[in-house]
């Protein structure tokens, strides 16, 4: 049964990905009586909702609303009032969603629990012009993209299981039972990429920001590079030179675009290397999941390694 249902959501991944660019979420207002928990980005609230469940009486929200990134996110007073109510905000920090500190620093019964928890994180790549303010501006340095890794998100579950049991500890064994099902299905997705990616002897890819490191460790792609090293933050002549240089000694043919991140500052130069565009999804939407969302993302990939 689970096997069908894991060749489900592929098929689902393949077909529908481009649903992913809508990436809506309404963000309803909890009841008094009724526990509110939030994540700040929708991968997360996903996950939280897997453990959850409709059954605990728990209601999730996520904050960041559609088309938006994290890393320019800021919030409005929308935001604030429908977090009046909330218990716990599930964050990724390392600088990813630190907004959400200030965006609860009036709302004296949150708790803000960073997802980070037993994790490895990598060290985040800032690019060659970093200068020492922003190095110190960026002291621990880590990649917070680690909900890009299916294994990183088992114990994300975990984590997110232990809040909600002390939370809400009447629902432990109905938590339980959710964080167990849920982890037959992300280790059947965990075993899907890898079994897509396991004909491939060239692994180069090309993304728009550093986001996918973790994706790339856990199924031995190599990233040759970003065209931005700081989303938001337009590379500079010689790191354009440099990476160009990258491209052609791969063979590259194909650049990933984000969903979240303008396709027109890039447009220039992929046109004048020839390049495809094709889309990598970081965020996706809470409608489609965070396991159709990773299997989505490994066919973008695959398909490309294909071309090349």
């Amino acid at each position: 049964m689970k096997k069908t249902i894991l060749i489900a959501l592929i098929a689902l991944a393949g077909l529908t990905g481009a649903l992913l660019l809508l990436n809506f979420k309404q963000k309803p207002q909890a009841p008094t009586n009724q526990i509110l928990v939030a994540a700040t980005i929708p991968p997360v609230g996903d996950m939280v909702w897997q453990i959850a469940g409709a059954d605990s009486g728990l209601m999730v929200m996520t904050i960041l609303p559609p088309g938006a990134s994290p890393h320019t996110y800021e919030p409005t007073p929308e935001d604030m009032r429908d977090l009046q109510n909330a218990r716990l905000i599930f964050t990724i920090g390392h600088g990813l969603d630190d907004w959400a500190v200030s965006l609860t620093a009036n709302i004296p019964q949150v708790e803000i629990i960073t997802m980070d928890q037993g994790l490895n994180l990598r060290e985040h790549d800032h690019g060659h012009e970093e200068d020492e303010l922003k190095k110190e501006d960026h002291e621990e340095n880590k990649d917070p993209h680690y909900w890009l890794s299916v294994k990183n998100a088992k114990i994300m579950a975990g984590n997110i299981t232990q809040a909600l049991i002390t939370l809400d500890p009447a629902n432990e064994k109905l938590y339980a039972e959710n964080l167990a099902d849920y982890m037959d299905e992300l280790n059947y997705t965990d075993e899907a990429i890898k079994h897509k990616f396991r004909d491939f002897e060239k692994r180069d890819i090309l993304t728009y920001h550093n986001a996918w490191g973790y994706f790339a460790d856990d199924y031995d792609l190599n990233v040759i590079g970003a065209f931005e090293a700081n989303p938001g933050q337009e590379p500079t002549i010689d790191q354009l030179a440099e990476l160009q240089t990258k491209i052609k000694n791969h063979g590259l043919h194909t650049i990933f675009i984000e969903p979240q991140l303008s396709e027109q500052v890039i447009k220039p130069f992929s046109q004048d290397l020839g390049l495809k565009t094709a889309v990598l999804d970081p965020l996706g939407g809470s409608d489609m999941g965070y396991t159709t969302l990773m299997l989505y993302n490994a066919n973008a990939i695959a398909q490309s390694l294909f071309e090349q």
